[in-house]
């Protein structure tokens, strides 16, 4: 992959602090989206050229843990890997490899930019599965615990997912005026943010 557009993940800044060890010579990074620059000859559907983003954790889809369905626990190697997963380098450079290419690449359409594209390649994907895996029935009262970038998207995904009452809850102001913008697009009557104890938002 030729890297066209990146993020630095909250998790990369946890790594570089050393919350999370990793080898000293280990590449960071996994939420990029680029152009195919070769293939294996193993992979179909994709072509040299192509535009794609880049799934944020890499699965190898073959082990138990990927066939049960939980597929960001796969064994195998994932991008800029922590110590939870086998080594491997991330996506912070000019260059990278995606293993399963098949299975972790998805095309572009052409109407949406880059840097639109790369909001689905870890932040937005892991909120929506935090909202598959709730298991929500329709109508359903959810909390939603931070706004972040990943709870907004889970608190999003909970609408989507037919929630009938989502209780968004944050103790940092400036995510809570990120809510406030964000929840123009869910209506008022389904969503409710909660407000602490000790401040109030300005």
């Amino acid at each position: 992959m030729r890297t066209t557009a990146a993020m630095v993940c909250t998790t990369d800044v946890h790594t570089k602090r050393g919350a999370i060890p990793v080898a000293p010579d280990v590449t960071l990074g996994h939420e990029a989206v680029g152009v195919v620059h070769a293939l294996g000859e193993a992979v179909d559907g994709l072509h040299e050229g192509q535009r794609v983003a880049v799934s944020g954790v890499t699965p190898c889809f073959q082990c138990e843990t990927c066939q049960r369905g939980f597929t960001s626990q796969c064994g195998g190697v994932i991008l800029g890997a922590t110590k939870f997963t086998t080594r491997g380098d991330g996506n912070m450079a000019e260059y990278f490899l995606v293993g399963h290419a098949g299975a972790n690449l998805a095309p572009i359409p052409d109407d949406l930019s880059d840097h639109q594209a790369l909001y689905a390649t870890d932040m937005l994907s892991t909120g929506f599965v935090a909202a598959e895996h709730a298991e929500l029935d329709f109508g359903e009262t959810v909390a939603v615990f931070a706004q972040g970038a990943v709870g907004l998207s889970a608190t999003i995904g909970c609408r989507l997912r037919g929630a009938g009452l989502i209780i968004a809850v944050e103790t940092l102001p400036p995510r809570g005026r990120n809510w406030h913008v964000a929840s123009g697009r869910m209506s008022s009557s389904t969503t409710r943010y909660a407000i602490p104890s000790h401040g109030s938002w300005s």
